[in-house]
């Protein structure tokens, strides 16, 4: 679990200051206690679930801390990598059939770009001798 950060992760609480992560509740009259609701924000980065901690200041002129003076929180993640796997659709032919590969992805609800290469170490076949150069990076379009 990491630390989740205010104003990133989740949006700053009431009455906070947002240079010193302070804020304060008022309690009416007769009220017994207060929810104090943490708007969680949604980003597009793959994470583990991370924690906030709230803690309760003392201030001995108005109120005493009582033994939970503390919470934890949890924000799950709702991203999760896309699997990615190649096949090969067609092997080539020198002079008569190109060669053809295809990528399979699990997700598509958003456009997803792919970074490939040429392993020359595991390779026989010799780049622009035997086969033409191709662009390191592939679009998917979302469909």
């Amino acid at each position: 679990m990491s630390s989740a950060q205010n104003g990133i992760d989740f949006a700053f609480l009431p009455g906070t200051d947002a240079s010193k992560n302070i804020g304060s509740v008022t309690f009416a009259i007769g009220q017994e206690y207060i929810d104090i609701p943490i708007t969680v924000l949604d980003d597009s980065i793959i994470e583990d679930t991370q924690t906030a901690q709230i803690v309760l200041l003392p201030n001995e002129t108005s109120y005493q801390l009582g033994d939970i003076f503390e919470a934890i929180v949890t924000i799950a993640d709702n991203d999760r990598p896309t699997n990615v796997r190649v096949e090969t659709i067609q092997h080539g032919i020198e002079g008569e059939q190109d060669i053809f590969i295809r990528l399979h992805r699990d997700q598509t609800d958003k456009p997803l770009t792919i970074t490939f290469e040429y392993d020359k170490n595991a390779s026989t076949a010799i780049l622009a001798t035997d086969f033409e150069a191709f662009a390191g990076m592939l679009f998917i379009n979302c469909v």
